[in-house]
């Protein structure tokens, strides 16, 4: 798998290993006395350098060559090749942590050679001989097409990026625009602007749900300015950001993106797209990317808007602020959803803040912080433009995990509320981004939020509950249900809020076991459920209400439970009364349990036709509808995917990719972005299967290839590599998603498997053979290969790095002539190596 690391420049050393090897490979060696000054060279890199796979390359050529063959043959030879053989062990261990093909090939030359006897290198015998080397020859007799940077593979990458689940992040996108555009920031500027405006229009085109639109706004006018800050000082006049925007508006579909004049023209949600533009000057201006006198030149009329009255924010002075005055946290959280370039700092404020009041044990501001946020779900879209889902969840997990109630307490109920607070806060991120336990915490099997997700809407038989347990679940059912005890401080602090939440759904189906059972009157059920919605336990009926969802599916036609089970719903969906607090967190709770709600309430209404009772409910979870932002496809989509002519899924996903490919060469013609999501590629994975999926699109790439390997369009490689290393949630890809853990094959894993039978391919399909590999390498163009190096290159431009060799361990000497033995090697090794330097000097 390849990881993102940072990418720098490569470095003289680095160059210098390239340029060697080039020269070796065409030749250049003619005599032994070439041969052996050479060796010696490579001796001294490896044992300064141990890891580069630069020098594993250099090697692997070094080592084919004709004359590096026959001269190594000689007997003279066998002191040199010892010595040799030493450091390429070394190099073939630590080259087996990144690329095991090198690996085996390397040691595939040290065994054919008998440089030395095997010593602490574990390479399976199967891997060792022939097909490996067979196919790192193979791969490297293809030869490049010069790479095409197309506008569909921008819009491909920044639509997987931020139309689902936001997973943008700065660092590694940065390395990835850097490896794609070469240093060519006025180009990289240009296609990212345009790029953030073609998936706006995209998203109009297919009806998305105006939270996308949202989002998608937010990311054009709050993240893209605050992104390109790092890039406006390596621009220079002309080429200034103000130039690269007038080239990007320039070639931005105007029907999407109409004037101000022309708004009141357009039909739809287009006439709202006008106002993107603007927007996004402004922001821009307020950045300083441009002077705030250009909008007007670039819009090509008044603007019509101003800068924000506010200037630009600057998060130390939003905390500082927030400290001061903790209701401008309130305010804050508002203005997330504002579109006037202010939104990063606000979101850095408000993560660090939550950091900070976590790490202060200060949970009554820090409820204040979750409550704000938990109240327009719409905010943590934004969020996650700007933060990480491990930097905003995890000091949380860990402040509920921790958290602890103490005997001193002078009340206990405001405990329940804070906590309650930082939960649901938890749990709806949880939801909206359809989140993993391992995202939840770095130990799953130790965590309480892990646990609560996974176990508290399950209800336990009573046999199955602990003596503990059964304590706390007698205790509050009779503070529910029993007008003598209530719910006080005193029944509060018999248990800590975690306990109470994993006993929720034990306590309802035990209610309404003894309501049913005549034990309790549904009037006295329905009068104690009441309680839960106070502010203080409202976050405990998410588990409450998953329950009922469960339990609704368990009815039957001649079910009697069905009848205790609605109004007891009904008293939690639709309350007769509730206050205004505990309103808005009640309108954020539905949207975690609605889908799953709905679902159930609808099989229920199909076994129970007769029921006036469920068309209601209905009604109110319908206005919560889907929240959730992740890869899944909605049904719609799905159908028509589905009925593709000529193959379903699999022709759906061939005709995107063809409109992909067939945009790119009009696309400066102002025409439309095709219908894009990559829900789609997603979707057809689960379903299909990675190998599938790789092989469409390499069929789809194939098709712009001629009979002898020869590309036409080069927009059908950029598209399709861009395609396949594009971050996807829950996937190891080649985007550097390293936190993930795999439910199935990437289509990543699926090219290394093509590449590991490359070999076998390439003897019965030359030419796909041969498209594999260019592809393979124009994706460790982007993300792979020159990753690795720029991990090498940290060690070459490290002065110091490599002083001590990289020689075996020295055993204890057992007698004189071992002593005498191992000073005559150690001093054969220092004359050997003393000529390296002058040696290769004399190369030509």
């Amino acid at each position: 798998m390849l990881e993102v690391h940072n990418v720098r420049k490569p470095t003289i050393a680095a160059i210098v290993v390239q340029m060697v090897t080039s020269e070796i490979a065409e030749g250049s060696l003619k005599t032994a006395q070439e041969v052996f000054a050479t060796l010696k060279c490579i001796v001294a890199w490896i044992n300064l350098f141990p890891g580069s796979s630069a020098l594993g390359y250099l090697v692997s050529a070094f080592l084919g060559v004709d004359i590096v063959q026959r001269t190594l043959a000689q007997r003279a030879a066998r002191g040199p090749k010892k010595i040799f053989g030493r450091s390429l062990a070394t190099l073939i261990n630590q080259t087996m942590q990144s690329n095991i093909q090198l690996a085996t090939a390397l040691d595939f030359w040290r065994k054919q050679y008998d440089f030395i006897e095997d010593e602490g290198i574990d390479i399976p015998e199967s891997d060792i001989h022939g097909p490996n080397l067979g196919s790192l020859t193979f791969q490297q007799s293809v030869i490049d097409t010069p790479p095409v940077n197309t506008r569909a593979g921008a819009y491909i990458y920044l639509n997987a990026l931020i139309h689902d689940r936001p997973l943008f992040e700065d660092q590694r996108e940065m390395n990835y625009f850097g490896a794609r555009y070469k240093g060519d920031v006025t180009t990289l500027v240009i296609e990212l602007i345009l790029a953030s405006f073609d998936v706006l229009a995209n998203a109009m085109y297919r009806s998305e749900p105006s939270e996308t639109m949202t989002l998608l706004r937010s990311f054009l006018v709050n993240k893209l300015p605050s992104f390109l800050l790092s890039y406006a000082p390596m621009l220079f006049e002309p080429m200034t950001v103000e130039y690269c925007i007038s080239q990007a508006f320039s070639r931005i579909d105007p029907a999407a993106f109409p004037s101000f004049s022309q708004m009141f023209d357009s039909v739809g949600r287009n006439g709202m797209l006008s106002e993107a533009r603007v927007e996004f000057l402004l922001a821009c201006a307020l950045h300083q990317l441009i002077p705030e006198q250009s909008i007007e030149t670039l819009l090509g009329e008044d603007p019509m808007q101003n800068l924000p009255a506010g200037g630009r924010y600057i998060k130390d002075q939003l905390m500082e602020q927030c400290r001061s005055n903790p209701a401008r946290i309130e305010e804050l959280a508002r203005e997330l959803e504002n579109m006037e370039g202010n939104a990063g700092e606000i979101a850095s404020a408000l993560v660090e803040i939550m950091q900070s009041l976590c790490v202060s044990k200060d949970t009554m501001t820090l409820k204040m912080v979750c409550d704000g946020l938990s109240r327009r779900p719409a905010t943590l879209d934004v969020l996650l433009l700007f933060t990480s889902i491990h930097e905003l969840l995890n000091p949380l997990c860990e402040t509920l995990d921790s958290w602890q109630m103490h005997e001193d307490q002078g009340e206990h109920l405001p405990v329940y509320d804070e906590f309650g607070s930082v939960l649901l806060f938890v749990t709806l991120v949880q939801y909206r981004f359809d989140l993993r336990r391992y995202e939840l915490s770095a130990s799953p099997s130790e965590s309480f939020t892990v646990q609560y997700t996974a176990e508290a809407a399950t209800a336990k038989a009573l046999e199955d509950i602990s003596e503990k347990e059964s304590k706390l679940l007698g205790a509050w059912i009779r503070g529910l249900f029993n007008e003598n005890e209530g719910i006080n401080d005193e029944l509060m602090a018999t248990s800590s809020p975690s306990d109470f939440y994993m006993i929720v759904a034990t306590l309802l189906d035990q209610s309404l076991k003894a309501c049913q059972a005549g034990f309790i009157a549904m009037s006295t059920v329905k009068d104690g459920l009441e309680y839960l919605l106070e502010p203080f336990l409202l976050p405990s009926l998410v588990a409450g209400l998953k329950w009922f969802a469960h339990k609704l599916w368990e009815t039957t036609e001649q079910s009697p439970s069905l009848d205790y089970i609605m109004p007891a719903l009904t008293t939690l969906l639709k309350p007769r009364s509730i206050s205004t607090d505990s309103s808005a967190l009640h309108s954020a709770l539905l949207t975690i349990v609605a889908k799953s709600l709905e679902e159930s309430l609808i099989y229920a209404q199909k076994r129970h036709p007769q029921r006036a009772d469920i068309k209601p409910l209905l009604g109110v979870l319908s206005r919560h509808g889907q929240k959730q932002r992740h890869k899944a496809a909605a049904f719609s989509e799905l159908e028509t995917w589905s009925n593709s002519p000529g193959g379903g899924l699999q022709a759906a996903l061939k005709n995107t990719v063809q409109s992909l490919i067939l945009w790119d060469g009009v696309a400066s013609a102002h025409m439309s972005p095709p219908r894009y999501t990559h829900r789609q590629l997603t979707l057809t994975m689960q379903t299909l299967g990675a190998k599938i999926v790789l092989d469409t699109l390499v069929d789809e790439m194939m098709t712009h290839v001629t009979s002898d390997g020869t590309l036409t369009n080069g927009a059908a490689l950029d598209v399709v590599a861009v395609m396949i290393l594009a971050p996807q949630a829950h996937f190891l890809d080649y985007a550097g998603n390293t936190s993930a853990q795999k439910s199935q094959l990437s289509l990543g894993d699926a090219l290394h498997g093509e590449i590991d039978s490359i070999l076998e391919l390439s003897k019965k399909d030359h030419s796909r053979a041969t498209m594999i590999v260019r592809l393979y390498r124009r994706i460790e163009a982007l993300v792979g290969a020159q990753l690795r190096e720029a991990d090498n290159a940290a060690v070459m431009d490290d002065p110091m790095a490599g002083v001590v060799t990289n020689r075996p361990e020295a055993l204890p000497a057992e007698d004189i002539d071992d002593v005498l033995g191992q000073a005559n090697e150690q001093a054969a090794v220092m004359d050997f190596m003393a000529g390296a330097s002058s040696d290769f000097m004399n190369l030509t």
